[in-house]
């Protein structure tokens, strides 16, 4: 698929758009898809139907959910969102650090890092509105976790949402972004493109270590 920004796509049309599609056409593959191809388990999917998140897919700009492959135990979909996060790889760091210094010029937020995360503070304990990252906790369940992160060019919502498919059990992660103006559809044409290589990264180093989803 390829990222040409195309902002609009009428309502009635968007139930032929699988996740991952709705903004940008014709699915050819890009560089994102040639790393996604790469990273074994990982798959794009369509966002769970019956999940919080899809309460906020509409008037959304973009949108894409990945699937995971998990090991079976027993564990909420908050613990699994941290240990994606508390495992983000140095480069991502970097990124974030140059993402940060640019848009301050633009009076946007420095939002930190992904991995900002309290180790100490035992999973149970979070209530919404609560802060792991760069994001508030806006929805929590055992079952999915939607987190939100607002400023003047956008709104980005990131559910994880466990599944059973009865092949096995999965999570899926989606991000779902509303633009507001101008600097947001600017800012999302440099930071989609790496959005699509940072989240496979994610979930499949999360499988590489101790800690696996």
């Amino acid at each position: 698929m390829s990222d040409s920004t195309c902002f609009t796509v009428p309502e009635h049309e968007r139930g032929n758009f699988a996740a991952g599609e709705l903004m940008c056409g014709q699915a050819i593959e890009g560089p994102y898809e040639f790393f996604l191809r790469e990273q074994n388990m990982i798959r794009t999917t369509e966002v769970p139907k019956d999940s919080e998140i899809t309460k906020h897919l509409a008037g959304a700009h973009l949108f894409d959910a990945y699937e995971l492959p998990t090991d079976g135990r027993n564990r909420s979909a908050l613990e699994i969102y941290i240990d994606i996060m508390t495992q983000t790889p140095e480069w991502i760091h970097c990124l974030m650090e140059a993402r940060n210094r640019v848009v301050a010029l633009f009076g946007l937020k420095n939002l930190g890092h992904l991995d900002n995360v309290d180790t100490r503070k035992k999973p149970e304990s979070y209530r919404v509105g609560d802060r792991i990252g760069i994001f508030s906790i806006l929805f929590l369940s055992e079952r999915e976790i939607v987190l939100v992160e607002s400023d003047t060019h956008l709104d980005a919502k990131v559910s994880v949402c466990k599944m059973d498919t009865g092949q096995g059990n999965s999570a899926v992660m989606t991000t779902v972004i509303h633009l507001h103006n101008l600097l947001g559809r600017a800012y999302i044409l440099l930071v989609w493109p790496v959005h699509k290589l940072i989240v496979p990264s994610l979930l499949k180093r999360s499988t590489r270590s101790g800690r696996s989803l």
